[in-house]
């Protein structure tokens, strides 16, 4: 007789009885793994007989995908003497299949011998369709380009996506568990206010500075919600976070974009007629021991350029023009363009002699010829310098003028002569 059949009899007619009433399969075998006896469970859920099953007929009610599988876990058990325990699909008796859990342990006698095995399948199918479901949704989720991220009152990671990943650097496997600052938050204060908030209504959105795990900044939009324990008490937030690093660049380059055109021109990127009388009514007021020069700068002979080769050639003797002028300058002046071909340079000058030298090597810096694309042109301008004293009481818009009657009379001469407050060179002197 087998041992399987002798502990069977041996049991007894209560234990077998509660095979019978147990809602798992129930199954036992000889020390070697061979089936010989299932409950009642087993026939209505596969359809099968004893004679179908005993043996290794089991194995033939499993899913072809899980049956070699499910004999060689089952022949590592037998063999090592270890329990056993596998999820595999059993075909119920209408063809459908569900998922089952089945365990096993060794029954031994007083020397530790294996005497029987007695295991159990357990239907799993409800579970493994919601961890399915789960999974679907956690696969969608990974899908969300947007960072999803649940933590709990304490800022602990409980979930996060493969968004989060992408936009903070750290794997689910290294942020879940950790505190929130500790991955992607310099400052606590905008995490601890958002949740305050959040207790409070329910919900919170803004935008928060957070971290790239390398240390770059990374500013996302985010949108948290309030999740609940069933009794209504807070228990975690969940954040869905938009990455806008990109777009806030964007911003913060159309501002100062924005910014440049209110104090630089456009063209050649020197300091407008706005930030020159600004700057020139500081120099004023802070005259104490030196005197103050404006050099007007109109070019010559500029009109029949633009005429002659375009506006862009034009364009391009502005663009030289400013060039020269800023090797020139010496620190601390100014150099503006305040219209058409029209330049201002402010700087200091302890008399008028020195505030004529300045003039005069403007003139010098831009005369000379200058190469465009439209072939070679030769360069002049007239200068005209206004000098104030550390004690004279001029206005910026006075001082200005002047500047500029100078130029005209400069001009007018075409002589080449510098006279108390004007300077022209023409070209090639």
């Amino acid at each position: 007789m087998d041992p399987g059949d002798e502990w069977l009899r041996a049991s007894g007619t209560q234990l077998r009885q509660l095979f019978e009433t147990l809602p798992q399969i129930v199954w036992v075998t000889r020390p070697d793994g061979w089936h010989v006896h299932f409950n009642r469970q087993w026939f209505d859920f596969t359809g099968l007989t004893l004679e179908d099953s005993i043996g290794d007929g089991w194995n033939h009610a499993f899913h072809p995908d899980d049956r070699a599988r499910a004999a060689a876990r089952w022949a590592e058990a037998t063999g090592s003497g270890e329990p056993y325990e596998i999820e595999y699909r059993l075909r119920r008796h209408d063809g459908a299949y569900h998922w089952m859990l089945g365990r096993a342990e060794p029954l031994r006698d007083a020397d530790g011998t294996i005497v029987t095995w007695f295991g159990t399948c357990t239907d799993i199918e409800e579970l493994k369709q919601a961890q399915e479901r789960n999974d679907a949704q956690a696969r969608l989720l990974d899908q969300v380009s947007d960072a999803i991220i649940a933590h709990d009152l304490g800022h602990r990671v409980l979930y996060w996506n493969r968004g989060a990943e992408r936009i903070h650097g750290w794997t689910s496997e290294e942020a879940v568990g950790r505190h929130l600052c500790e991955l992607v938050c310099p400052d606590s204060r905008q995490v601890d206010d958002a949740l305050e908030h959040l207790l409070r209504d329910g919900e919170w959105s803004g935008e928060l500075r957070y971290l790239h795990r390398s240390g770059s900044e990374v500013f996302v939009e985010g949108r948290w919600s309030l999740l609940r324990h069933p009794d209504g008490s807070p228990r975690a937030a969940l954040s869905v976070n938009t990455d806008v690093t990109e777009r806030r660049a964007i911003e913060d380059q159309y501002l100062a974009s924005l910014e440049a055109r209110a104090t630089q021109d456009g063209l050649t990127g020197l300091p407008n007629r706005s930030v020159l009388f600004t700057q020139l009514e500081l120099l004023l007021g802070q005259r104490q021991r030196t005197g103050i020069a404006v050099a007007f700068i109109d070019l010559d002979d500029f009109k029949p350029i633009n005429d002659r080769l375009g506006h862009r050639a034009g364009d391009q003797v502005l663009v030289e023009v400013a060039e020269r002028l800023r090797a020139t300058i010496r620190q601390g002046d100014v150099a503006a363009r305040i219209g058409g071909d029209e330049f201002v340079v402010v700087g200091e000058a302890s008399d008028r002699a020195m505030a004529l030298q300045l003039g005069q090597r403007l003139a010098d810096a831009i005369a000379g010829e200058a190469r465009i694309d439209a072939g070679r042109v030769e360069l002049a301008a007239s200068v005209g310098v206004a000098f104030a004293p550390s004690d004279d009481e001029t206005t910026a818009d006075d001082l200005v003028s002047r500047a500029d009657a100078a130029m005209y009379e400069a001009k007018r001469r075409r002589s080449g002569t510098a006279g108390l407050e004007t300077v022209r060179r023409a070209s090639g002197g």
